[in-house]
């Protein structure tokens, strides 16, 4: 989607100028339009203002490229319109009228009452039409009350060229369908499966067009009506649950994403403990008990095997609810984790993250809580002053379970995967 392709309606009426002639169009002052209009006109392909409300409404429903609805909210006055219930505005006087907002103030406050009603409309007619909000009001209370009344972002005054740029952005993603790259060619997309229960079959014909009481601003005759019950969905019916599952899709998106990109190739699986000598087995659980274990002495197959040791203190708990855990399970886990670390990173490597999973280790069985592999270090523990006494460990013991353990480890063995690298020279070692 080209910016260029795109338009903006603004929905803005500055205060009345002194001495103005009432012979005299307003739209012939320059500055009766607002300060931003050259950088939207810069971005995008038409930009049209308004200074009445309904007028910016129709122009929006009547235009065919993709459209944004731009409400600016600084000052307000408000308008009696017959045909609705809802307090209407513009935004015409000082912004000394309203400056500030809260949650219980939203109600009546009617820059939210015109853009719920504007909201409301826009999706009687097309749901892929965004509003976007901008104020120099910065209260965060009534940025979120215009973003709960329908706007789908919130800008603040004053606007700078980088902000407008990304403006176009809501319009990829409020419109879902191929229209987005057709120009004004429409087409129906499927809702997505979790909606699937409220579409219909197949898409219903266009509103037919009006023959009375439908005039638009220009009073031209071509105007459309609007038939709510035409429309096959109502997204602010269900805005919060597709917002919620939005919110998880994306995450788990991302995820995805970055260990696609990061993570290295899935390592293939070889249990190289089974043909580990009991000298060498030995000498790996000696060192995972001391203090001075330094990682970077080990290959990467030592370094796994180090890793197994260290959860097999945890595994052979029977208070832990995964004790099913066979040794191949475990081995194949750590296997797996080790692959998704660069060893071309000269700190964030595997090496590290068994640095860090020992270094964990050790403490919890200072405190008590797991025992360490080299059983002869129980007895140098309890002689050891430095290390917390055995009333000290008992309470640790009851405040970590074998599950909050189990937990610890695992995350401090995969605490950096798929860590792409540093950015901090001081953290190149």
């Amino acid at each position: 989607m080209d910016p260029l392709h795109c338009s903006v309606v603004v929905c803005y009426q500055p205060a009345p100028t002194p001495y103005i002639l009432d012979t005299i169009a307003p739209y012939e002052y320059n500055d009766q339009q607002p300060s931003y209009t050259p950088l939207l006109q810069s971005v995008f392909g038409k930009v049209f203002i308004h200074s009445n409300p309904t007028d910016a409404l129709e122009q929006v429903k009547q235009h065919e490229s993709p459209t944004i609805l731009l409400l600016d909210l600084d000052a307000t006055t408000i308008i009696n319109d017959d045909n609705d219930d809802d307090t209407v505005y513009t935004p015409s006087c000082s912004s000394s009228c309203s400056t500030a907002s809260s949650s219980s103030a939203a109600v009546n406050d009617t820059r939210i009452a015109w853009i719920r009603k504007s909201s409301r409309e826009l999706d009687q007619h097309s749901n892929d039409i965004p509003i976007i909000a901008c104020s120099s009001n910065d209260d965060t209370a009534f940025m979120l009350d215009c973003i709960h009344a329908g706007a789908v972002d919130y800008l603040l005054k004053p606007l700078h060229m980088d902000v407008i740029k990304t403006m176009f952005l809501k319009l990829h993603r409020s419109r879902h369908d191929s229209k987005m790259h057709q120009g004004t060619t429409t087409t129906t997309a499927p809702a997505p499966p979790f909606l699937s229960n409220k579409t219909t079959t197949a898409p219903p014909p266009p509103p037919p067009p009006a023959t009375t009481g439908c005039q638009d601003g220009n009073n031209n005759g071509t105007s459309t009506c609007l038939y709510p019950d035409n429309h096959p969905l109502n997204i602010n019916d269900d805005g919060l649950q597709v917002r919620i599952k939005e919110i998880f899709n994306k995450d788990d998106r991302f995820t995805q994403s970055l260990m696609a990109i990061y993570a290295n190739q899935r390592v293939p699986r070889t249990r190289h403990h089974r043909g580990l000598s009991s000298e060498r087995a030995s000498l790996l659980r000696h060192k995972v008990s001391s203090w001075d274990f330094n990682p970077f002495e080990f290959g990467r197959d030592d370094l796994i095997h180090c890793s197994y040791l260290i959860f097999e203190q945890v595994l052979v708990s029977p208070e832990l609810p995964y004790s099913s855990i066979t040794n191949d399970q475990l081995y194949d886990f750590i296997v797996d984790l080790s692959g998704a670390y660069h060893n071309g990173n000269p700190y964030h490597n595997f090496a590290h993250a068994v640095d860090v999973l020992q270094c964990v280790y050790y403490f919890l069985c200072s405190l008590g809580v797991i025992s360490f592999a080299n059983s002869r270090h129980v007895t140098m523990m309890e002689e050891d002053p430095l290390l917390p006494s055995p009333q000290q460990r008992t309470r640790m013991q009851h405040l970590l379970q074998p599950k909050h353990v189990f937990a610890l480890l695992t995350a401090a063995l995969g605490h950096d995967a798929a860590h792409p690298g540093v950015n901090n020279v001081f953290l190149v070692r």
